[in-house]
């Protein structure tokens, strides 16, 4: 009997050693596959976020050379220039909407919902950890890095694209003498209003910034009232 139950107990404790460390290495491999999707996942959001300010920045030159043009240059063979080069330009404008309105509104809206999460865990989920608030604080700014860099440049080539588009409607008065020609060449040209959307719904400009950044703040407002009357009762 006293040699079955030492087998017994040196089985169990054999297999008690087994379970700990299968959970040791369960909770590694899952915080090693958290870390490398959440590197995956921001990586491919800053690639993303970097290429589509460089786009933006290129059509915002674009547009103002083209303004500048239309104020400094005469002579009826370069307003058909300035046409075809508008053309362009808004058929650049369109593929950007085409092939990555709605990639850029996720990495928008996530990279708001990562905000809020960062703000809320720093506020009601306190800890003694420093590299906990690192983290939070780092997560926090490259979010923020995040959105602002993609609505600024956005907002800036639409604002360019927008000057440009009024200057064009200005080259009739150059040119009295074809300005019938001129107003239908640009009413074929000018037809439509493009400019850089979030999701074929949000036309981008500063004041989406402005009401994005309002918004979060009256959530968190908001939460953290809730948060305070619930610790009250």
């Amino acid at each position: 009997m006293t040699v079955t139950a030492e087998l017994a107990a040196s089985y169990s404790s054999s297999k008690f050693k087994s379970v700990a460390i299968l959970s040791e290495h369960y909770y590694a491999i899952r915080c090693f596959s958290v870390t490398c999707i959440a590197a995956v996942l921001s990586g491919s959001s800053v690639v993303l976020t970097i290429f589509y300010s460089l786009i933006c920045k290129s059509i915002s030159s674009l547009f103002q050379e083209l303004f500048r043009q239309v104020q400094t240059e005469n002579g009826k063979r370069y307003y058909v220039n300035i046409l075809k080069a508008y053309e362009g330009i808004t058929d650049l404008v369109s593929s950007m909407n085409d092939y990555f309105s709605f990639q850029v509104f996720a990495v928008v809206v996530s990279s708001m919902g990562g905000l809020f999460w960062v703000n809320y865990n720093i506020i009601f989920i306190p800890t003694k950890d420093l590299n906990g608030y690192l983290y939070a604080i780092c997560a926090g700014t490259l979010y923020i890095s995040l959105i602002v860099a993609i609505l600024l440049s956005a907002s800036s080539a639409n604002q360019a694209g927008w000057m440009a588009r009024d200057a064009l409607a200005e080259l009739p008065a150059k040119f009295p003498a074809n300005r019938r020609e001129i107003k239908e060449n640009i009413r074929d040209c000018c037809r439509r209003k493009v400019s850089l959307i979030l999701w074929n719904a949000y036309v981008i400009d500063r004041t989406l910034l402005i009401s994005l950044f309002g918004s979060l703040i009256t959530y968190g407002i908001l939460v953290a009232t809730l948060g305070s009357v619930q610790s009250t009762n």
